[in-house]
C-alpha cells in the first residue's frame, strides 16, 4: 500500500464541492461506520485512504478487487483532506451510480417526498430515519440538498446504501401519482386520527416556507402533529420520523 499521493489528496478535497463531484461523478464516504456499510453495498469503490491500523481490518476480498487503489495516511492527513474534524480510520472515493428514471412507486409502498429541504444534515437524518422504517425511495425537488454532499452522507450513518433518492420536478411527478398523498402541515388532520394506510406519499416541506403553492392544485390530505404548546415548530427530520411512525404502524 502506497502513501497518499498529492493528486489523490487534491481529488478528495475537491469532492467536497458539488461541481467537482458532478464532473468526476464521484463522492466521498468517510469514517469506519459508513465505510463498513459501503463495502456491503453495490456502490463501486475507486480509491481508499486508510490509517495502517484500519487497513488491517479491511476484508481480503475487497483488497483483491481490481480497480481499487489503496493508500495509507495518518489521522492528521485524513483530517486535512476530509471533512471530519476527527478521523482515525478511512476515506473512500466512490463512483456515483448511473442516473435512473424516477421510481415506480408500488400500490402498497410508502415513499417520502421532500419539497425544498436544503439543510444537508436534515436530509441525511431523513434518509437514516427512512431506512429505519423500511422506506426505500425518496423523491426530492431539484432545490433539495445534494444527496452526495459529505454532510448528507455522513448524517445517514450508512443508510445511503439502502435508500434511493431521486430528484425531479415534484408537481409533474405527483400529478401522475394515483395513490394517497399526505402533506405535513401545521393545520391538518391530527395524525393520531388518521387511518393508517401504510402506502402513499408523505410530503415534507421547507422548515421556514412550508410546501410550495402548487400542492393546493393536487388532491392531497394535510396532516399535522399534535402539540405546539411551546416551540413554534418541529425540526423537519424529527417531524418526518413522527409521521412515519404513525403511517407505518
Amino acid at each position: 500500500m502506497e502513501k497518499l499521493p498529492k493528486s489523490t489528496a487534491k481529488l478528495i478535497k475537491s469532492l467536497q464541492i458539488k461541481k467537482y463531484r458532478a464532473s468526476e461523478q464521484s463522492f466521498l464516504v468517510q469514517g469506519a461506520k459508513s465505510f463498513n456499510e459501503l463495502i456491503r453495498s453495490n456502490f463501486q469503490i475507486q480509491r481508499v485512504v486508510a490509517t495502517p491500523s484500519f487497513y488491517e481490518t479491511i476484508p481480503n476480498d475487497l483488497l483483491q478487487t481490481k480497480g481499487i487503489s489503496f493508500y495509507y495516511a495518518n489521522e492528521r492527513e485524513l483530517e486535512a483532506v476530509g471533512s471530519f474534524k476527527s478521523n482515525e480510520s478511512v476515506i473512500a472515493v466512490v463512483q456515483m451510480p448511473n442516473a435512473t428514471q424516477n421510481p415506480e412507486i408500488g400500490p402498497n409502498e410508502l415513499a417520502i417526498v421532500l419539497d425544498d429541504i436544503r439543510d444537508p444534515g436534515n436530509l441525511g437524518t431523513i434518509i437514516r430515519t427512512a431506512d429505519w422504517f423500511g422506506i426505500k425511495n425518496i423523491i426530492a425537488s431539484p432545490t433539495t440538498a445534494d444527496f452526495y454532499n459529505p454532510k448528507v452522507i455522513n448524517s445517514t450513518m450508512g443508510s445511503f446504501t439502502r435508500v434511493n433518492v431521486f430528484y425531479t420536478e415534484l408537481y409533474e411527478f405527483c400529478a401522475k401519482y394515483k395513490g394517497s398523498i399526505f402533506v405535513s402541515d401545521m393545520i391538518g388532520t391530527n395524525i393520531r386520527n388518521l387511518a393508517t394506510p401504510k402506502s402513499g406519499l408523505l410530503v415534507m416541506g421547507n422548515e421556514s416556507q412550508g410546501v410550495a403553492p402548487f400542492w393546493e392544485k393536487l388532491k392531497v390530505e394535510k396532516v399535522s402533529i399534535p402539540g405546539g404548546t411551546g416551540t413554534e415548530s418541529l425540526n423537519v427530520a424529527v417531524a418526518c420520523g413522527i409521521l412515519l411512525e404513525r403511517l407505518t404502524a
